[in-house]
Order: C-alpha cells, then sequence, then structure tokens
C-alpha cells in the first residue's frame, strides 16, 4: 500500500538543489532495479534453446497430439477453434478438450492473460488473448456442462470464465485433484503427475518469463504446448484408475 504521508522537502534545498523524498524515493529505485533483473532473466531464459522440456521421443498413445501448435490470432480462427470443440467425439461422447492459461500477475489490480493452450488428442492450439480477439465464445464452453474440460491445478485458469460469462465453470476434471483421489500425493505438480503415470519424463517450465512480449519465443510456445499435451491421456489413466 503506497505512503500517505507526504515526503518532507529540507529546509536547505532550494535553487537548483533537487528535494530528498527519503524511502519513497529510494523504494522506488529498488522496485525498478527488481523488475530490470525480472525482465533481464526471464529474456534470457525464453530463448535458451539448448534444453527442450520433453526428454526422448514422445510414448505411442492415441491420446497425446505430437506435432507443431497451432497459433490463433484473429476472431475467425477463434470462432473456428470453438466450432471444433463443440464437436462429439468420433465413437459419438459428449466433446472433451485440455487447456491451460499463462497470466502476469504483477503491476496488475487482476491477473493479465496472456496465453491460452488447449489440446485434443487431434492436436494443440494456442490462443493469443492479447490479439484483437473477444474470447467469450471459449469461456462459454468452460460453463457448458455438455463439454468435458481437463485442467491441472486450474483454479485460476477457470477464473476468466466466471467474470466473462457470470456462470460457474462446469463438467471440469482437475487432475491434481483426481490423482490426490487415486492415493498419490496432492498437491502434485504436473511434471511428476506425467512421469508418474505416462512415463515421460517433463522438464521444468519457465518459472519466471514475459508471457506478454510479443513476438513469443520459440522456446515459450514449446513449453506453453507441454503444459497440455499430456492432459488428455493423464486424465483418461486417473479417471480408470
Amino acid at each position: 500500500m503506497a505512503d500517505a504521508r507526504k515526503a518532507s522537502i529540507p529546509a536547505g534545498a532550494a535553487g537548483g538543489d533537487k528535494p530528498d523524498n527519503g524511502p519513497r524515493e529510494s523504494t522506488a529505485r529498488r522496485l525498478r532495479s527488481v523488475r530490470s533483473r525480472f525482465r533481464e532473466s526471464s529474456h534470457e531464459q525464453a530463448h535458451d534453446e539448448e534444453h527442450p522440456r520433453v526428454q526422448g521421443a514422445l510414448p505411442e498413445n492415441p491420446l497425446i497430439p505430437s506435432g507443431k501448435a497451432r497459433y490463433v490470432q484473429s476472431q475467425d480462427e477463434l470462432d473456428e477453434l470453438v466450432g471444433q470443440l463443440r464437436s462429439p467425439t468420433e465413437d459419438g461422447g459428449f466433446p472433451v478438450f485440455a487447456y491451460d492459461s499463462e497470466f502476469i500477475g504483477e503491476s496488475n489490480y487482476r491477473p493479465r492473460l496472456c496465453l491460452v493452450q488447449v489440446a485434443t488428442p487431434v492436436g494443440i492450439t494456442l490462443i493469443d488473448p492479447l490479439a484483437a480477439i473477444d474470447l467469450r465464445c471459449f469461456w462459454e464452453l468452460v460453463v457448458d456442462p455438455g463439454i468435458r474440460k481437463i485442467v491441472h491445478a486450474g483454479e485460476q485458469d477457470l477464473e476468466p470464465a466466471v467474470r466473462a460469462t457470470g456462470a460457474p465453470p462446469a463438467n471440469v476434471v482437475d487432475t491434481q485433484v483426481v490423482a490426490g483421489f487415486c492415493a498419490l500425493p496432492y498437491p502434485t505438480s504436473l511434471s511428476r503427475l506425467v512421469e508418474h503415470v505416462i512415463g515421460v519424463h517433463l522438464g521444468k517450465g519457465l518459472t519466471f518469463t514475459q508471457w506478454d512480449q510479443r513476438p513469443l519465443s520459440r522456446k515459450q510456445l514449446s513449453y506453453a504446448a507441454d503444459d497440455v499435451r499430456f492432459l488428455p491421456a493423464l486424465s483418461a489413466a486417473l479417471l480408470g484408475q
């Protein structure tokens, strides 16, 4: 909370002398320094291409999509995706997809949504909320009880759906919660759960990175895709247990 007290100006300050704002100015300088170091380290992390997150080849599993993720930046592309996500499965079952999101919570009253990742067995799509698109049609999927959604530790990922539609999320499977009902440790990270259930070693994600930078780096796109790549297979395995 900002200090409500006014900074005092020394009696001797006159002419070209600048007033000493004391602790407030010192705090502001420290914050600028922290932000600068954060941006430098996150930039380096996002552009370090030497360490892929998934070690080795993907397992042969029809629920694990492979290939490069599709990047959506227009309303027409988003509307097309939403139509596809509403389509029933090949065996006539209700539609199902996995999703995740990337936020920046600093410097904003509400976290700034920077990326939405969607996965089905067919493929992965990355949606750019910073483009000129209206995401309400996507959030309507999240609150639709006729469509199953898969998330991992998804409380924050579900929140925008409530704000956008005024309705609660429905038919949501949270793999972190389901794992707890399968006698696995709770809470368990996505990487540990994927390794235990799917047998894939998933390296650490981007702990600090500028998800609002454009264009996103190849590493950022790759890591974002891997956050949802294994959720359909993970959900199926856990629900089977």
